[in-house]
């Protein structure tokens, strides 16, 4: 593989005074690009391979307190898209809480793996083709696999605004999983499982499989046990989504809608004493690290729940202004014809007594 940035520092520049002389007060441009290779084998070869190479950029305009917006794949529209993010300005409604953030340094955070940008083809390969090995060996009920996949990933991100942010990094990303399906007699049980990282050290291959193959095995045989009340030891994976379900109600942008369970419960008791929650963008190598979040402002690390008490919420530049704090560096963009919306980095869960 091969690292293609993804920015220009002087397509950047250019479009950033582009925009500005085109009318706009402030202006941000935000350019992401990636190269992905994608790998899913069945039956111990390859099914599918797949490389993508994608480049996009956008620009963000505010002009009288007004919100304009426009994007881009094709360098060739940079005037077009200067003018259109200015012109878009026109027809939206002024809101006092927009802009733009304010420059500032970073957070030192290591996002990238030489191991990606240089591993090959063939070796990709086998590494996914030994998590299907790893589940045939593990036991002879299990009998087939589905959705058998690796991702190997370089992306690279510019950020540059009227403000002083100047900000281009790049970063690689790592991923794993699959299904397997074990069978005895009639019956049939799937087992699943994921890993994924920055650092390709991370990814044990082999140990997905088995993990898999354990999580079907485990399943055979299975009983409805009647109802209980008493305490339950939760998977990794249903724990996280236990997570994903209280991140969006941790949202600034949720509380502000009222659509959060979590409004207006500041300093209050909200969950076990013995459980703290954590949100930090600063952990090397984890998918969630970066050191900015998506409008160029510091990522950082936030206790959100002390000892079962309420903290504090996740906020991007537009919600802080709202509730006149400060960012938290939790923007996040879908993409770079998104714009940035509120979203965890990495969440996590740490006991206490």
């Amino acid at each position: 593989m091969r690292n293609q940035p993804a920015s220009d520092v002087r397509f950047a520049d250019e479009l950033l005074q582009l925009a500005l002389r085109e009318g706009a007060e402030e202006a941000e441009v935000y350019v992401r690009g990636s190269n992905y290779l994608n790998i899913e084998v069945k039956d111990r070869q390859v099914d599918t391979l797949e490389r993508s190479n994608s480049i996009g950029y956008s620009v963000r305009v505010f002009k009288d307190k007004r919100l304009g917006f426009s994007y881009s794949n094709n360098p060739g529209d940079i005037h077009a898209v200067a003018r259109n993010a200015v012109e878009a300005s026109q027809f939206t409604e002024p809101d006092e809480y927009n802009g733009l953030p304010a420059g500032s340094a970073f957070s030192e955070v290591v996002v990238y793996d030489n191991s990606v940008t240089s591993l090959n083809e063939k070796d990709a390969i086998d590494m996914v083709l030994s998590m299907e090995r790893a589940a045939f060996m593990k036991d002879a009920r299990i009998r087939r696999t589905r959705s058998t996949s690796g991702s190997f990933g370089i992306g690279h991100i510019r950020i540059v605004n009227s403000r002083g942010i100047d900000l281009d990094f790049p970063s690689t990303a790592c991923s794993a999983h699959m299904i397997a399906i074990a069978e005895e007699s009639d019956e049939s049980q799937t087992g699943w499982e994921y890993q994924g990282s920055r650092f390709l050290k991370d990814i044990s291959f082999e140990e997905i499989g088995r993990n898999a193959a354990d999580r079907a095995l485990q399943l055979l045989g299975a009983e409805k046990i009647s109802p209980t009340k008493g305490f339950v030891l939760l998977d990794p994976s249903v724990a996280a989504e236990f997570l994903g379900i209280l991140s969006s109600a941790l949202s600034s942008e949720a509380v502000q809608k009222k659509k959060s369970m979590l409004a207006g419960k500041i300093g209050e008791a909200i969950i076990s004493c013995r459980l703290n929650l954590i949100d930090s963008g600063l952990l090397h190598g984890k998918l969630g690290s970066r050191p900015s979040d998506d409008e160029g402002v510091a990522t950082s690390q936030k206790i959100l729940i002390d000892k079962g008490v309420l903290k504090g919420y996740l906020y991007n530049t537009y919600t802080s202004r709202k509730d006149h704090t400060i960012s938290t560096g939790n923007a996040v963009r879908g993409g770079f014809a998104g714009l940035p919306a509120v979203g965890p980095t990495n969440l996590f869960c740490r006991g206490g007594l």
